[in-house]
């Protein structure tokens, strides 16, 4: 058997759901963590950050990538190589530039889709299931979104409840769209070579929820 084509269909996949390798940009966001004078450990609110891109803007140092290191980069974690100072020095921000969904999760959820598709995991399903198994991704890509936003929603209140809350419905309805037509598109697949559906090897029944572990 022919091993999955990972880095087509991902490539693929990103531009599907506009989740390009080059990354989201984010510019001047003050980190999470205290200013206290010790503390050297920071938080980009945002996760899978792209190496290399994190600059930081504190007082006179403009957009300077010296003074700090990316202690975790799929957690978006920062140590500084001295900690600034007690909330004085401003301001202390920084660009970068990160991802919604890291390849490991898409090369996960690609083996997810060729089931769905009735192939093998870690097998290639042919060019002509491609369609279905970027569809069956994108579901899942927007039922993490989805999850994010709720927990998100959850931690934050206010105004910004509402807001993330709405988000939230709005991905789980796109994850839906996704999953029905990477369903249709299947089925329309097999119909063309005389099948009703997938092959007997098909078994897994893929359920969308709206909550998923994020790595």
């Amino acid at each position: 058997m022919t091993a999955t084509p990972y880095t087509t269909l991902i490539g693929s996949i990103r531009v599907e759901v506009d989740d390009p390798s080059t990354g989201q940009s984010v510019f001047r966001e003050t980190p999470l963590g205290v200013r206290d004078g010790v503390n050297v450990l920071f938080q980009l609110q945002n996760k899978n950050i792209v190496a290399n891109t994190p600059l930081r803007t504190y007082g006179s140092t403009v957009r300077s990538n010296a003074g700090f290191t990316v202690a975790d980069a799929v957690a978006g974690v920062l140590q500084l190589s001295s900690p600034p100072d007690l909330n004085i020095t401003f301001p202390f921000v920084f660009d970068y530039y990160f991802q919604w969904v890291i390849d490991a999760d898409y090369q996960t959820w690609i083996d997810t889709a060729t089931l769905e598709v009735g192939g093998a995991s870690g097998t290639d399903p042919g060019s002509g299931l491609y369609p279905a198994v970027i569809a069956f991704v994108a579901a899942k890509f927007w039922a993490r979104r989805s999850s994010d936003a709720a927990r998100k929603a959850q931690a934050s209140g206010g105004g910004a409840e509402e807001n993330l809350t709405s988000q939230a419905k709005a991905f789980l309805d796109l994850s839906r769209e996704a999953y029905k037509r990477g369903c249709s598109l299947r089925d329309d697949f097999y119909k063309r070579f005389g099948k009703r559906n997938a092959p007997a090897s098909y078994t897994i029944t893929q359920g969308v929820t709206p909550y998923q572990t994020r790595r």
